[in-house]
């Protein structure tokens, strides 16, 4: 109940930092999106940025909890990021994800580079999963040496991942996306 209370707010916030020319939409969980006409210049969006982040930075009283909210935003503006709302959205979501990168609390303009390096990622965990399945990696196994006596006390096990057209890919490359994706499991 808390977090339906909370959802309300931000939203209600959100509201009252835009005009009547813009319109807020929560799209599900706790993503929302502000459509903002008549867009001059980027400054324009900083703007409404900074409205944004100081109205969702103050503490919300929700059935008498005190809830503190943050955000990280993504910016995609039509035409340059899109011409259909699909596109401007998605691009809007890259944008949002890499805003998350970079330390939350907050916000980036769509870059095209952005969708790029998602296909790439996107094609690199097809790639694993496929490699997965057909056992194409390999465990090198590491000694664990005590220093005081130069005696193997056990050993560490490494994956390395030969990549039938990119040679080696590094595990500090494809290890994040086996945790996130769940593949972390097979592997």
């Amino acid at each position: 109940l808390v977090g339906d209370e909370l959802l309300k707010a931000v939203g209600s916030s959100l509201r009252g930092c835009t005009k009547s020319c813009e319109f807020v939409a929560r799209l599900g969980g706790d993503e929302f999106a502000i459509v903002k006409a008549r867009v001059k210049t980027p400054a324009d969006v900083a703007h409404l940025v900074a409205r944004v982040l100081k109205s969702i930075r103050v503490p919300f009283d929700c059935l008498g909890h005190r809830v503190t909210t943050d955000a990280s935003i993504g910016v995609a503006m039509a035409p340059e990021h899109g011409a259909d709302l699909d596109q401007i959205l998605k691009n809007a979501d890259l944008a949002m994800y890499a805003a998350k990168s970079a330390g939350r609390r907050t916000w980036r303009f769509f870059e095209p580079e952005m969708d790029a390096r998602v296909k790439a990622r996107r094609n690199l965990e097809i790639d694993l999963r496929q490699a997965i399945a057909d056992g194409a990696l390999d465990i090198h196994y590491q000694p664990c040496v005590n220093l005081h006596d130069d005696g193997i006390t056990g050993c560490e096990a490494l994956v390395r991942w030969r990549h039938p057209e990119r040679g080696m890919i590094s595990p500090a490359e494809f290890i994040p996306i086996a945790e996130e994706t769940g593949l972390i499991n097979e592997l």
